[in-house]
């Protein structure tokens, strides 16, 4: 699979988007920024992204200075899958000055000459996220006046826990502070409704609506890619997508594809440094 060369955008000002980056290699990360990159554009904004991160080892940029990227160049598989997500990202995502701080993101919004901030999509009101300096995904950053918005921003659970919940009222704050508010669940609705409920502030409107991956038409998700033909012939097949490593459901899996015939292809995210029996793992997922 080869990836176009990137279409020529017209700027007629630009959005300054805080989302979540996990060292890059994330698809669901990076489908949505490609999406949100899309669909900016179309009501003539240019997205440009926060290039920051809370852990200074998963910097967004593969600069060669990720002792994470660092630790897999032994491994081929993981190694190829790193220098795909970043051509993708060079071609396809413009990125914000590299900040070591949230002070630094408002530093780069501004020497941009951002017209907004947009915060989302993605999980960045999860309360499990709590060590990743979470004011920037609530526009709660230094040195910028300028309009906020959220957009398909995700809370990323059905319900609080007690020990979450002073940190959550602090994020939902903060959110009340957005000019314009959108998630993308019905539960992140209620559980921020339910918040300023807890701390008497006023009700304001929160808009449901889609993930921004399906905003875009097959044909736009198609027009990003060239297929060759052993890409898109490879018969019947079960695709599984897996975060962290799962054997248990992977044996499930092969069970499934045998009983059925079926060719076995997907993607497993590893959350950790990979370990020396990874090769083995990798090869064994077809």
């Amino acid at each position: 699979m080869k990836i176009n060369d990137k279409k020529e955008i017209t700027e007629y000002g630009k959005a300054a988007v805080m989302t979540m980056w996990f060292g890059g290699a994330n698809y669901g990360q990076t489908l949505q920024a490609f999406a949100v990159s899309q669909i900016t554009k179309k009501i003539g904004l240019t997205a440009y992204f926060q290039n920051y991160d809370s852990d200074p080892a998963r910097y967004f940029v593969a600069s060669g200075k990720n002792p994470y990227l660092q630790a897999i160049n032994e491994f081929p598989y993981p190694n190829q899958r790193f220098q795909a997500f970043d051509l993708f990202l060079r071609i396809w995502i413009n990125l914000l000055a590299l900040s070591e701080s949230s002070e630094d993101v408002g530093a780069s919004i501004n020497e941009e000459g951002c017209y907004c901030v947009i915060c989302g999509g993605d999980q960045i009101w999860n309360p499990n996220y709590k060590e990743l300096r979470p004011k920037i995904y609530v526009g709660a950053i230094p040195r910028i006046i300028l309009p906020k918005f959220s957009y398909a921003a995700s809370v990323g659970t059905g319900q609080i826990a007690s020990s979450d919940r002073e940190y959550f009222d602090m994020l939902c704050r903060n959110i009340h502070r957005l000019d314009k508010i959108s998630v993308r669940e019905e539960s992140g609705k209620r559980l921020i409704e339910e918040s300023w409920q807890r701390q008497s502030l006023l009700k304001k409107k929160i808009s449901v609506v889609l993930d921004p991956v399906f905003m875009l038409s097959k044909e736009e998700w198609i027009e990003i890619c060239e297929h060759d033909k052993e890409d898109i012939s490879c018969g019947s097949f079960l695709f599984f997508y897996f975060v962290g490593r799962m054997d248990d459901h992977l044996s499930v899996v092969r069970e499934i594809a045998k009983k059925r015939e079926l060719k076995i292809c997907g993607v497993a995210l590893l959350q950790d440094a990979p370990r020396e029996n990874d090769i083995d793992y990798y090869n064994n997922l077809s």
